[in-house]
């Protein structure tokens, strides 16, 4: 999300854009000083020491201990009572979705996913709301409730307009049926984009970082991008549809109506096909007693050092190798994080990607990004969703305001 904002500030939105600058710094460390927070906000300490004591008196944090600082001098440590503010995460995918519940530094406290492939679109509908009222009633202080989707999405009416193999979604809308329903701010969000806020806040190179690229690799593929802590969107707030990039003009034609698009041959689904299609050529391998074929079984056979199977997800690092370079060329990033069922292939893949990559990319730059797997693996959409949340709410502080009855300036 874009917190960039062009018209001019009153002091009331001053007092506010100061109250979340705290606020984040005490998301981010679990104990911290006065100093500490003055040091990374820029604020004056002046300004410090108002907004704690009324976070304070307020119960939004606790002073716990006695800390040394880097000159010896004694400090109040801080502490952020997380438990108080807590947040909703859904995660919609093609086959299942997740709801659950966490604190406002994204630790989480409850989890329900339920497989959704057998449902009709209206049936998944109806099933999500149940979930989400289930937790708004276990949980009496919950702020916001974010939701990761596939896409691509139409921010303005609020629906999916697409999902690979999966229809009636683009008949739903889901500012009808989640945004107006609940008495809490709805944030809807592409999966990629969130899973990029996920790996920013909370992956292992949380905030260290300019510009980082999430290389959503499912049964279908996305990206999404996070500078300087804030997702990057489109000129209608349209997210990067990496998955419809062609990287061969004259490959199969994709379901959005362009050929040889990324998703057909870098995705759980493309490495899926490949295998099916060339394995009657390789009786020899373990696949070959397999009585279904997943992304799974192939990585298994990958890791049991099947010949076949290693080549297979060699060439789908080869692909995705080839895809990245054109991130890179277009957003120079540093650092790429692929998460999610490709994270599989291991080593093998990555070797095959890094491997591309660097015969691929701009021979001029100074240095290649870090690509690595995501630290949450196969969950970073699923933290995502609840990481669009608390980044709602913590650029949104008036929310907690209101609810705590917290009044004065800062």
């Amino acid at each position: 999300m874009d917190h960039s904002d062009k018209k001019g500030k009153n002091i009331i939105d001053i007092q506010e854009s100061n109250r979340s600058l705290v606020l984040q710094i005490l998301t981010e460390n679990d104990i911290c000083t006065r100093v500490q927070i003055a040091e990374q906000t820029g604020l004056q300490q002046a300004s410090i020491t108002k907004i704690i004591r009324e976070f304070t008196a307020a119960g939004i944090v606790s002073e716990v201990c006695m800390m040394t600082g880097k000159k010896g001098r004694r400090s109040i440590g801080l502490r952020l009572n997380s438990h108080l503010f807590k947040v909703i995460g859904v995660k919609i995918s093609k086959d299942m979705f997740q709801v659950g519940v966490f604190d406002i530094k994204g630790q989480r406290l409850s989890v329900y996913s339920e497989r959704t492939e057998r449902l009709q679109v209206p049936v998944i509908v109806r099933r999500i709301r149940n979930s989400i009222d289930k937790a708004l009633e276990e949980y009496h202080d919950i702020y916001a409730i974010g939701m990761s989707i596939p896409g691509p999405y139409c921010r303005s009416e609020g629906k999916i307009l697409m999902i690979a193999d999966r229809h009636g979604w683009d008949q739903v809308s889901l500012i009808d049926e989640f945004v107006k329903v609940y008495p809490v701010p709805v944030i809807i969000e592409h999966d990629a984009n969130a899973g990029a806020l996920a790996e920013w806040r909370y992956g292992s190179f949380k905030n260290k970082t300019r510009t980082l690229v999430h290389f959503l690799a499912s049964e279908g593929i996305g990206a999404g991008i996070v500078r300087d802590g804030a997702i990057l969107l489109g000129n209608r707030n349209v997210s990067e549809e990496i998955g419809h990039v062609s990287i061969d003009y004259k490959g199969p034609r994709c379901e959005c109506g362009n050929y040889g698009c990324m998703r057909l041959y870098c995705s759980a689904l493309a490495l899926v096909e490949q295998v099916k299609e060339q394995l009657p050529g390789h009786p020899e391998s373990l696949l070959a007693q397999e009585p279904e074929i997943t992304a799974d079984c192939i990585f298994s056979a990958m890791r049991h050092g099947d010949p076949f199977a290693i080549e297979a997800v060699k060439q789908v690092g080869y692909y995705m190798g080839c895809g990245l370079v054109n991130v890179m060329n277009l957003f120079d990033p540093d650092y790429i994080c692929i998460s999610d069922i490709m994270v599989g292939g291991g080593q093998v893949m990555l070797d095959a990607i890094r491997e591309t990559v660097r015969a691929r990319s701009f021979p001029f730059r100074s240095r290649e990004p870090d690509i690595q797997y995501s630290a949450l693996k196969t969950e970073t959409v699923f933290y995502g969703a609840a990481a669009v949340a608390i980044d709602y709410l913590i650029h949104n502080f008036g929310l907690i305001a209101a609810r705590i009855g917290m009044g004065g300036s800062v």
